[in-house]
């Protein structure tokens, strides 16, 4: 399971979206309006299906904030 853990300056909500490294998107999360979250991916896509080990790309999303992250998944 990966956790992304962060703090905002103000509360906001904010958006996980997971991509393959084909750019295809695997899973969304969504964390409710704080200053503190955690999103958890338990490695599966929307379906519940567990995804292929890998790389995938996270796009954070916080109130017109983005970053991309690197995540690892290895089961």
């Amino acid at each position: 399971m990966a956790t992304i853990h962060f703090q905002l300056n103000s509360a906001g909500a904010a958006s996980l979206k997971i991509y393959d490294i084909y750019g295809r998107k695997v899973r969304s999360l969504d964390s409710a309006a704080d200053t503190v979250h955690d999103m958890k991916w338990d490695g599966a896509d929307s379906s519940g299906k567990k995804v292929s080990k890998g790389i995938y790309i996270g796009v954070l999303e916080t109130g017109g904030t983005t970053e991309k992250l690197k995540i690892g998944v290895i089961h």
